[in-house]
């Protein structure tokens, strides 16, 4: 393993073989590599870097609970700390007060917490964003306000708030406390209380030297203690609906009497400071909640002010005792430690049904189930979670509740038309008469009072109401978006219910307000005749009574009468105490005491209750008159036994006389309280239930925390990959379990008690599991979405002998298999959980063993939670595969140094070799800077494969078998999946990785486990050389070739490079500088001096160097053939090339070159001789080349462009063994060899082509019109010599060449021909380039036509042709210049009336884009208009009906809502149906106030006629005016 260089932190490597055992003989000089630079620690141990660039930051870390005590003495500490400070500052003044409770602390002094506040969106829908935050004594004094009525405020200096600041200055021990006539509740303190009020007695009575109190005396006793919370929550005025929702979260808590599942204390106690175990109020205004988050306790600073609307009114949940601010304090803290659910932008969690508000005060987790069948499956959850034994054992709450758009209705409460009625309107013609100026509607509303003045008599007296009323249509009252508690379930199954209604008279459901004389019948005196007559018919009565009476038994018990089957009555128990809202509008067909009664009769088997229980039993009354007769008691005389204790001989017949007492069993009483609603009724008022389960009462409880807490220290979610095991305990555990339970003695008292179980029991396994995910820190434009889906992974079924095919058939996961087979288990919806905060109960058959796959997206974090009566295991990815499915678990540890950032790095290779078919292997890297898995990969790669193949790259399926044909696998990832691996002749596998760094990392620990199904499989560690750094810089070619090098081994060796590209530039904020500069220069009126030019163009400028981006190739040769190719951009990676040593092989011959006269040899076999084998290895001979693609940048051949200027290239190596690099000049060599042999064969021709040159580029230059040079002007003026001039001293006429001149002074030499000498170009074998030597190749071989140019028939043309043939050259030319002239011509007018059309085109579309923005302009104006004239239709149209629901209507507050409904044109039925009503108010008033007139003057008959009137025509009038008319009257008579 290599060693690391603490002063440097480079990797060393090891020593590789010596570079001159490597380079053949006649080698040029290698390269120099130069090792990576090394990188310098900095000092400090907690390095943070800046360069960790996260899509989102973790949630912010409340701190955990510190404890009750710690939290408190932190309050009174800052609490003297506020006193001590007040004190001193008003002392000085001398208005000190020695009341520390009605101290008034400067708002200076206040604590303000400057947490941003996400609120839900039903809070700004109801103040549309316009939310204001006020302190108690602020908004409590607007709801002083308005109970007393008042509309506006009158805003004094000393006088607004008078009455709200006395109420928040109450001491602790009147801070919850109402008016006077209002006890607060009381219980008796705990020992603890009693404890610490000792302690503080002592304490005083040592410092006024007092005796103690002695033991025995009042003191010792525990006294009672005042509780806090004793008021319901109001629902009297308007609220958004998550204030409805979380009104009834904690009215249930109340109604339930809920407590913390763990620590058994009250909401209310969450909230500090506190005074005796109740919370106080703080001077500063500041409060510290314990509620709970991710299943754990968490401190919650908070302030006391709290959102209101415009009208100061608060927004949030209150009681009915608007003093009380305990509520808001929690809710705040709720708000502020789940703000994240209402982050702007994010798909929102729902409002109603939302559960996190009970678990993070309770504890309990609330399961949300949808009612869709209830009279199937809604009655079965029912009963099961309402049974004595969840109920009494408080394992489970149940809460119903509908939605916020759905109407509830009590269909067995509707109207039943009878004869005489309006069958609209359900009145008598009598009454539709007396009140024609009222609608049918306003009647029902007038009568609404009398309705629930019946009802509440029937409630608390018990007297069942009259079936004319029970016939009448009433409202439901049940509020949308409002969560009510079930309290029990009642079914009667075999008692007969008709045997348990009590028979009533019909003077009991008569009006209380009846006179008690009016029932009375007058006694009038009767002869003694009538006397003996009416004895005589009674006693015949009697006697007839019980003749029959005798027959009914005899029948009975003869069988002779058939048992009917009693009616079956299924009803539900609803409660709710919220106050100022009426109640549920539901009249049960039984009291509590028959339902009582009935549930007794079913816990003894009863049909129909015995004599001593039956409530309509009289008893039988002895015929003898004489009763008082005396009797001689003649009873035999306890013997005494040899103890002398009497013995009594009846005693074994009183014993069984009581065993039999003792067989009849009570049923447990549940909490008082609620209305029996029918269950056929049930869905029409509700659509939803939650069970919110107590993860305490359940067996076996556990959790996993998986969360991103500290920036600082990277994270990636659900690194472990978490499993859930469901399992049976095995012996020892059942007997350590059973060890740890105390026994628990069975009191007399419950054995008088017996549990109803109407549920079905089976043997099913159910799993509670809750979900919550870790939140972001802020909001941000694109917010993830969390969920986490269960997959069953394995399952196991008991172990049996004999396995039948019909076995299971009741499973209710009818898709749960085995591993084995394809099959999906459960519900997908069952399994899904997508909301911050929810819990599932999952039921699973019978099973030994359930292992469930948690699948979750949370990028900062989750936490689950898991509850079941089994045994529950949290199993990591490893430990899963190694207890589950035997597989074997190896770790290798790899040390790296410090690593520069933004430079390839190979961290390790690996080579295994499987031998056995169908090798399984999972590969996992860890590190502790888990930053870092985004920028490594790994690569596994096929060694079986030969190097023409390694190029492939292709993606593999991770549970795809590796084939041979893809010899690199790349898995852009850290973790991998099942790979399947097969033997590959011995040759095996490598794993590399290999990244590059974002940032400079100071050593690095790795650690590669590898899990697979072989044991005897092992990862052997290649040890590699120190890796080196090869630079240069790039030479523009005309091909574009960056770099060209040899490479050299000595032994095999596998080798990983990384080439980069890389260019100076200079900063562009130095460009821009400069810019900017020259633009100020330019505007200056003064320019700057050639001096300060100097200075400024004689400064360095900044230059930066960069990643060139340019695309480019890299193509390996071996023996001049192409074997890889590679492309990238900017930079390129080869992972893996293996390098095959030459020792021991042959060098390949060379082909044959083709002569003249030889044939060519087919295209197939060009380049391979026939000496050399395609099967034999010959000595490799390796070249790397890297060029342009000139496609993409044509100017990379460009020397003296700004673009190819200063770019450098870098090769990194990363080897197994030394690797030597050769620049490859042969093709320089050849070239320059054959410019020596052109030189030397013609001597200065390279001296004449290099003045050609001069020339050429002086003629480009002087045709551009630049000026030019001396030495370039001297070179143009130079006569040039062509031709044979070169060869002799003078020439002929040149004519005579032609053979037209004279050829008499020819000499023979001139007639001679001259022999020309053919020229020699290279043949493709001389050529290293691949499509040169193609090319060339090609036209070196036969030609399949050929055609000879035979010039022996052709004649030179005369003077007089060829000046012909020129005339009408120049006259084609003049017609085409002609031709030419006119399209220019054409084409400029062309051109003119193009840019003319083009024009008007851009004026009409500009002026249609004008009149279409204005048009949208108005059209969304218009839009928005009637959206808000709609939103404001409704809103006033709701605070109507909200107004005109209200139980106790004001005129003015119903007029003000009707003129305000008008103006916003709300629906006419709306405003006739407001009008009738007002009309039908004013009409009541008037005859109120007649009536209070009558009542002052004491006018009997006008109050009289008022009275009825009032009666007959159902007029809404005060009750307590009435009742005052009412005995006034009576007074009168």
């Amino acid at each position: 393993m290599p060693g690391k260089d603490k002063a440097k932190g480079v990797p060393k490597g090891k020593q590789g073989t010596a570079l001159k055992d490597i380079l053949p003989p006649n080698a040029k000089q290698p390269r120099e590599g130069d090792p990576f630079d090394p990188v310098e620690e900095p000092e400090g141990e907690d390095i943070e870097n800046e360069e960790r660039h996260y899509e989102y930051l973790p949630y912010l870390d409340f701190p955990a609970w510190p404890g009750d005590e710690e939290v408190q003495q932190i309050c009174d500490e800052e609490r003297d700390k506020i006193v001590d400070e007040v004190k001193n500052s008003l002392g000085e003044d001398g208005h000190a007060s020695g009341d520390e409770d009605n101290l008034v602390v400067p708002d200076e002094k206040l604590f303000f917490d400057d947490y941003k506040f996400y609120l839900p969106p039903s809070y700004l829908e109801f103040e549309k964003k316009k939310v204001k935050w006020k302190r108690p004594r602020d908004y409590i004094q607007e709801i002083i306000d308005q109970k007393e009525g008042k509309k506006k405020k009158e805003k004094k200096s000393g006088g607004s708030n008078s009455r709200a600041s006395d109420i928040m200055n109450k001491s602790p021990d009147d801070a919850g406390a109402k008016k006077k006539k209002q006890k607060p509740q009381e219980r008796p303190e705990t020992e603890e209380e009693m404890k610490i009020r000792k302690e503080e007695e002592e304490k005083a009575a040592g410092k006024d030297k007092k005796k103690a109190p002695k033991k025995g005396e009042d003191e010792e006793q525990p006294q009672m203690a005042r509780v806090a919370i004793e008021c319901n929550m109001d629902m009297g005025f308007l609220m958004p609906t998550y204030s409805k929702w979380m009104t009834s979260q904690i009215q249930f808590i109340k109604d339930r009497t809920v407590r913390d599942s763990e620590t058994k204390e009250q909401i209310w106690k969450r909230i500090y400071p506190q005074e005796n175990g109740i919370p106080c109020k703080s001077l500063n205004g500041k409060y510290r909640v314990k509620l709970r988050f991710m299943g754990q306790e968490r401190l919650v600073e908070i302030d006391d002010r709290m959102p209101c609307d415009i009208h100061n009114k608060l927004m949030y949940p209150r009681t009915t005792d608007f003093t009380e601010i305990w509520p808001h304090l929690l809710i705040k803290a709720f708000f502020k430690l789940y703000s994240f659910k209402w982050y702007p932008g994010a798909l929102y969690d729902r409002e109603t049904g939302d559960t996190s508000l009970m678990y993070c005060l309770t504890g309990l987790v609330g399961e949300r189930i949808k009612v869709d069948n209830f009279h199937q499956d809604g009655i079965e959850i029912l009963r099961k979670h309402l049974s004595d034994e969840y109920y009494f054992d408080n394992k489970t709450y149940v809460m119903t509740y509908c939605g916020i758009t759905f109407k509830p209705k009590i269909p067995s409460m509707m109207k039943v038309e009878k004869p005489g009625q309006d069958p609209k309107t359900g009145i008598s013609p009598q009454g539709l008469a007396m009140t024609k100026m009222v609608s049918t509607q306003k009647l029902k509303l007038a009568t609404k009072l009398r309705e629930i003045a019946s009802l509440a008599l029937s409630i608390t007296t018990g007297k069942r109401l009259t079936p004319a009323i029970l016939t009448k249509q009433r409202q439901s009252y049940v509020i949308p978006g409002f969560g009510y508690a079930l309290m029990d379930l009642f079914e009667n199954r075999t008692v007969d219910m008709n045997t348990i209604i009590k028979k009533i008279d019909n003077d009991d459901a008569k009006s209380p307000f009846r006179s008690p004389n009016r029932g009375k019948k007058k006694v009038r005196k009767q002869s003694p005749n009538m006397n003996k007559t009416m004895t005589l018919k009674k006693k015949s009565s009697k006697r007839k009574g019980r003749l029959t009476g005798l027959k009914d038994k005899s029948r009975t018990q003869a069988g002779n009468i058939k048992k009917v089957a009693p009616i079956q009555y299924k009803l539900l128990k609803i409660r709710t105490s919220v106050g100022n809202y009426p109640i549920l509008n539901v009249n049960a067909p039984f009291t509590n005491s028959e339902i009582k009664l009935a549930n007794k009769c079913r816990l003894n088997g009863w049909e129909r209750p015995p004599p001593e229980f039956d409530p309509n039993f009289v008893p039988e009354q002895s015929p003898t008159k004489d009763n008082n007769t005396f009797k001689l008691d003649i009873t035999p005389i306890k013997e005494e036994n040899e103890t002398g204790d009497k013995v009594d001989e009846n005693e074994e017949n009183k014993e069984e006389e009581n065993k039999d007492e003792k067989k009849a069993y009570e049923p447990r009483t549940r909490a008082p309280g609620g209305i029996w609603l029918q269950a056929s009724d049930f869905p029409y008022c509700f659509q939803y239930f939650i069970i919110f389960h107590n993860e305490q009462k359940i067996k076996h409880r556990n959790m996993h925390r998986d969360v991103w807490t500290m920036p600082k220290k990277p994270y990636v979610a659900n690194e472990d990959d978490v499993y859930i095991r469901v399992r049976e305990m095995n012996e020892e555990e059942k007997k350590a379990e059973e060890e740890a339970q105390p026994e628990e003695d069975p009191s007399e008292e419950t054995e008088q008690y017996k549990n109803i179980e109407d549920y079905k029991k089976d043997d099913k396994k159910r799993v509670l599991v809750s979900f919550t995910p870790n939140p972001t820190k802020t909001d941000a434009e694109r917010l993830p979405r969390y969920y986490c889906r269960l997959d069953v992974e394995k399952t196991e079924k008991h172990p049996a002998p004999e396995k039948t095919e019909t076995e299971d058939n009741n499973i209710v996961l009818s898709d749960l298999q085995d591993s084995e087979e394809d099959s999906d288990p459960l519900n997908q919806n069952d399994l899904l959980f997508t909301y911050y905060f929810s819990g599932k109960v999952l039921e699973f058959p019978n099973l030994a063993k359930i292992i469930l796959k948690p699948h979750i997206y949370a990028p900062l974090g989750f936490f689950i939670g898991i509850s079941s009566d089994c045994k529950i295991d949290i199993l990591n990815h490893t430990q899963y595969c190694i207890e589950e499915q035997k597989l074997h678990s190896k770790k290798y540890e790899i040390q790296q140094g410090n690593l520069q950032k933004e430079k390839y790095s190979l961290l390790f290779k690996f080579d295994f070799n499987p031998t056995e078919q169908d090798t399984e292997c999972q590969f996992i890297l860890r590190t502790a800077d888990k930053y870092l898995y985004n920028f490594m990969r790994l690569k596994i790669i096929d060694k079986s494969c030969p190097d023409d193949d390694l190029g492939a790259n292709s993606q593999l399926s991770l549970n795809q078998k590796l084939s041979e044909s893809s010899s690199i696998t790349t898995l852009n990832l850290c973790r991998t999946e099942k790979i399947t691996f097969q033997p590959n002749e011995d040759k095996g596998y490598s794993i590399i990785c290999e990244g590059i760094l974002p940032y400079d990392v100071f050593g690095i620990d790795l650690e590669l486990e590898m899990i697979t199904n072989r044991e005897e499989l092992e990862l052997e560690r290649i040890e590699m050389v120190e890796p080196l750094l090869y630079s240069d810089e790039y030479v523009p070619y005309k091909y574009g070739i960056i770099f060209k090098e040899k490479i050299y081994v000595g032994q095999h060796t596998s080798a990983a490079m990384n080439i980069a590209l890389k260019q100076k530039c200079i900063v562009e904020e130095e460009v821009e500088n400069k810019a900017q500069a020259d633009i100020e220069i330019e505007k200056a009126e003064d320019p700057p001096k050639e001096e300060d030019k100097q200075d400024e163009e004689g400064a360095e400028p900044i230059f930066e160097i960069r990643e060139l981006k340019k695309n480019f190739k890299v193509e390996i040769f071996d023996n001049e053939e192409l074997i890889q190719t590679y492309q990238g951009n900017g930079h390129l990676t080869i992972s893996h090339f293996n390098f095959r040593s030459n020792s021991g092989l042959e060098e390949k011959p060379e082909p044959k070159k083709e002569s003249e006269g030889d044939e060519a040899p087919p295209a197939d076999g060009a380049d391979v001789p026939e000496e050399a084998d395609s099967n034999t290895e010959y000595a490799h001979h390796y070249v790397i080349q890297a060029t342009f693609d000139k496609n993409d940048w044509p100017g990379a051949v460009l020397k003296n462009s700004p673009e190819t200027k200063d770019i450098e290239w870098d090769l990194s190596v990363f080897s197994s063994d030394t690797v030597a690099i050769v620049k490859d000049t042969d093709k320089e060599d050849r070239e320059q060899a054959l410019k020596d042999s052109w030189e030397e064969a013609e001597p200065g021709r390279a001296e004449k082509s290099k003045k050609s040159r001069i020339r050429y580029l002086a003629e480009l230059k002087k045709s551009k019109g630049e000026e030019l040079t001396e030495e370039e002007q001297e070179v143009i003026n130079e006569t040039r010599i062509r031709g044979a001039a070169n060869l002799g001293e003078a020439q002929g006429d040149p004519k005579a060449a032609k053979g037209k001149g004279d050829k008499k002074g020819a000499t023979p030499e001139e007639d001679e021909k001259v022999e020309e000498v053919p020229q020699v170009f290279p043949t493709s074998s001389d050529y290293t380039n691949l499509h040169f030597r193609d090319f060339i190749h090609h036209f070196e071989s036969d030609r399949l036509i050929h055609i000879k140019c035979n010039k022996s028939g052709a004649r030179l043309r005369d003077e007089a042709e060829i000046l012909e043939r020129k005339a009408l050259k120049e006259k084609e030319v003049e017609q085409w210049e002609k031709v030419f002239s006119t399209r220019m011509e054409n084409r400029e007018i062309e051109a003119k009336d193009r840019e003319e059309k083009q024009k008007q085109l851009q004026d009409i579309i500009m002026k249609s884009r004008e009149d279409f923005i204005t048009k949208t302009e108005e059209l969304f104006a218009k839009r928005n208009e009637y959206r808000e004239l709609i939103s404001n239709r409704k809103y006033k149209e709701v605070l109507l009906n909200d107004v005109m629901g209200l139980e106790k209507i004001e005129i003015a507050a119903l007029e003000t809502a009707l003129s305000e409904a008008k103006e916003a044109l709300v629906n006419k039925e709306t405003i006739e149906t407001a009008e009738k009503k007002l009309e039908v108010l004013k009409y009541s008033k008037g005859v109120e106030e007649e009536l209070q007139a009558a009542t002052s003057e004491k006018d009997a008959d006008k109050m009289r006629q008022l009275i009825a009137k009032i009666e007959e025509e159902n007029l809404i009038v005060e009750p307590k005016i009435l009742n005052d008319s009412k005995n006034a009257l009576a007074k009168i008579k």
